[in-house]
């Protein structure tokens, strides 16, 4: 009996042994889109001790401007939302498990009748489904919302019908789309192009990926007095699926300048605000933590974050510590926590597009870096890392996290 136990206590210490070993042996690469100049895709391997970004896999990875990124399940592909129109589209790369280097896969300009320009990506909690907008060109212009199903050559296969947006919305939308955590539903932020004002959409996201009806009436940002910057990943949704915050800017006679909350109907879907919190700083890009009890916002104009207090219990956000605000690098664009919910980075990378450069519409004085930050959760505090800023490519933007095997 003795020797039996003996060699049943060496096996589960091996199996544990085995298990931490693959655990550590898991890799997360970080990618992001820099916009200008050229075009390219910073690699960066993340130190889960420190938050060091090195750059690995021969960073940076030339790209004809690339604006957006997703990845899929694991860790197979990057999809990036890229391209100097006409010509822009979905490309999908494949991920080195060992390096993070990319190779190409794919290319798409259309799937059936969906002309993807460039927008902005999501992909849903399995990683299988790619959505973003585009349009549908048939003597008249439909913007629409396109589910897109991610085979295991990288190929993209379009899921059902795509949902078609109401006349004048969303054509040439590159507005932040956001899925459900729990894989309900699917939002998408898109403009009217008669009122200009932002809509703000619910779409049923049936079990196999596919986009329903609409879920409910869309928010009319103008009727909550908000103007929205469509560019920016100005979307955050909690990770419990509860809630959906959204960064709105004053201009005209929408006159809010702050966070607005909004609550989702666990049934249908339908968003209803819940809570607004007026800042004294026009914030921009949103970020929710990996817990949901902290959002945290960046403003272009001031080069500045501000991590915010967000009490899940009574759907409020507040200020947390008093609203202590951190310095960026300017311009800051973007901002990401990191998987185990230990690091902050915001992207200093301004919202130009290298169009709009061109035509003289748009000043990039960004510092083109990535301002890191380790994030004490109990007292609520970011602190500079050593290395920070890292360095990164022109109109940097779009920071996401990939685990591999």
């Amino acid at each position: 009996m003795h020797s039996r136990r003996f060699v049943l206590a060496t096996l589960v210490c091996l199996f544990t042994f085995a298990v931490a070993t693959a655990a550590s042996a898991q890799s997360t690469f970080v990618y992001t889109a820099n916009a200008l100049t050229g075009g390219s895709i910073s690699i960066y391997k993340l130190n889960t001790t420190t938050g060091a970004l090195t750059p690995t896999g021969g960073s940076p990875f030339q790209n004809d401007s690339p604006a957006y990124l997703a990845s899929t399940a694991g860790g197979k592909f990057l999809v990036v939302s890229s391209g100097t129109c006409p010509g822009c589209g979905l490309e999908i790369y494949s991920i080195n498990p060992t390096t993070g280097a990319l190779s190409f896969a794919n290319a798409f300009e259309q799937i059936g009748s969906v002309i993807f320009e460039v927008g902005q990506l999501a992909n849903d909690p399995a990683g299988t489904t790619i959505y973003t907008p585009g349009t549908i060109q048939n003597g008249t212009v439909t913007g629409v919302i396109d589910a897109l199903h991610v085979n295991a050559s990288g190929a993209l296969t379009q899921i059902g019908t795509p949902f078609s947006l109401p006349s004048a919305v969303g054509t040439g939308n590159e507005g932040p789309v956001v899925v459900d955590p729990q894989g309900h539903w699917v939002f998408a932020l898109t403009q009217n192009a008669n009122t200009q004002d932002e809509m703000l959409f619910s779409i049923v996201r049936n079990t196999d990926g596919s986009l329903g009806a609409q879920a409910a009436t869309p928010v009319d940002l103008g009727s909550q007095k908000c103007s929205s910057n469509i560019s920016a990943s100005n979307l955050a949704i909690d990770p419990q699926g509860k809630n959906l915050f959204i960064s709105c800017n004053a201009s005209g006679t929408n006159t809010f300048n702050g966070v607005q909350v909004y609550g989702i109907n666990q049934t249908t879907g339908a968003l209803s605000r819940v809570d607004s919190f007026t800042t004294a700083h026009t914030f921009e890009a949103l970020s929710s933590d990996r817990q949901g009890w902290r959002l945290f916002s960046v403003t272009e104009e001031s080069n500045l974050v501000e991590p915010f207090d967000f009490d899940r219990n009574v759907d409020q956000l507040g200020l947390l510590n008093g609203g202590i605000l951190y310095h960026t690098g300017t311009q800051p664009n973007g901002v990401a926590v990191d998987p185990s919910n230990q690091f902050v980075y915001v992207t200093n990378g301004s919202f130009c597009f290298a169009k709009q450069v061109a035509n003289g519409n748009c000043v990039n004085g960004s510092s083109n870096n990535i301002s890191g930050y380790s994030f004490n959760y109990t007292q609520g505090t970011l602190a500079n890392l050593p290395g920070s800023p890292f360095a990164s490519g022109p109109g940097v933007r779009s920071m996401i996290f990939v685990k591999v095997p």
